[in-house]
Parts: structure tokens; sequence; C-alpha cells
């Protein structure tokens, strides 16, 4: 019976030890994805979205295949905004004139707003199961205008202080992890956040539970 337990908790750690290995192959290749994403070109975003495909090929988490999912999403619509912004300046240098009488005679015309300039500090971030105060996230809001407004999910408090916004969670008292978005937004510009948070029956919980017994 003895060497029976003995070879069950040797299959145990064993499948622990892959799933730790794959998760941090994942998470690295997750950061590499990040550091493309941070180069607002149409071959940077490509680049991190090749890195958060393979990411998620790695993940054995559902939630963290959500996470890059989402990064996926996030590169696709960078590479749409970087593409229309392209189009506007060849279709402004199209309409160019030399004209002198029209330079002396400019029409009065509002000025143009300055685009939005709109990213956070980080991309994703995880709470802990017990989701205590000292488990808490802070993220810097970099943006060119101060009229930012932002959402987030129920069981996640935001305060605001200055472009910075804390983050911290309620206790997760389910089976399942949970995960959510906060989406900040400024003239219609977004930027997100993917949040997610453990459940409190994760593998550590239960070890620690068990050496606690002890």
């Amino acid at each position: 019976m003895k060497n029976y337990i003995r070879f069950v908790l040797v299959v145990l750690f064993a499948l622990i030890a892959v799933n730790v290995s794959a998760q941090s192959a994942g998470d690295r290749l997750f950061a590499q994805g990040q550091k493309y994403q941070m180069k607002q070109t149409v071959k940077s975003q490509n680049l991190a979205i090749a890195k958060f495909r393979s990411a998620k090929a790695a993940y054995d988490s559902a939630t963290k295949k959500a996470m890059c999912d989402n990064q996926i999403a996030i590169c696709q619509n960078n590479i749409k905004t970087i593409n229309s912004k392209s189009k506007v300046v060849r279709h402004k240098d199209k309409h160019k004139t030399t004209d002198n009488t029209q330079e002396k005679q400019p029409q009065e015309a509002e000025p143009e707003r300055e685009p939005v300039k709109l990213s956070l500090s980080v991309s994703s971030l995880e709470f802990k199961a017990a989701g205590k105060k000292n488990d808490n996230h802070e993220v810097t809001v970099n943006c060119n205008y101060d009229d930012w407004t932002f959402t987030h999910p129920d069981w996640v408090q935001v305060v605001k202080n200055g472009n910075r916004l804390l983050l911290t969670a309620s206790a997760n008292e389910t089976e399942e992890e949970r995960s959510g978005n906060l989406t900040v937004t400024c003239h219609g510009t977004k930027a997100e956040l993917m949040i997610y948070q453990k459940n409190k029956f994760s593998i550590k919980s239960i070890f620690g539970n068990k050496k606690n017994k002890k």
C-alpha cells in the first residue's frame, strides 16, 4: 500500500513539473509578445501576434489562453489604427496645393485635435485566490489627455490617483479561475488590461493545506 501511495505521489509531482514547465515557457513567449506590442508598427504587431499564439499553444490554463486571445485582438486593432493613420497622411499629401492665392487667404478653421496617445504600463496581471489587501497591483495610464475614464469587473476594486490606478480584488471562493478586463477610454481610443485570479482550490493551495495539517 505504501509503495502504491509513493508511486501516485511521484506521478503527481511529475505532472506538476511538466505543467509548470509549460506555463513558464508560455510566460516567456507572452512577455516577448508584450515587448513587440509596445512598438506601434505593423511589422512589430504581427511579430507580437506570433508570440501570443505560441504562448497560447504552450499554456494549459484556459484563462491564460483567453489572455493571449485578448492580446492578439489588441494587436489586430493596433494594425487597423496604424493603417488608417497612414491612409489619412497619404490623402492629405495628394490634396496639397501650390496656389499662392489660397496661401495668402487661408480659411479660418478650428485647430485639429491632437491624436489620442493612450497606453497602459502593463497588459495583464494576476491576483491570488485570497484577494488580500496586500495583494494589489498598480497600473500607470499614459495618455496625452486627462479626461480618460475606465471600467472594470465588479470583483475588482480600483482607486484612481492622478494617472495611476490601484487595483485590489475580492476573494475568489469559487472552484474556477476568473478573468475580466480593465478598459481605459479616451475620446474613442481604448486600452485594455487583462485581469485574472486563481481559484481557492489551486494546486499550491492544496499542498499548502497539507503542510499545515502536518
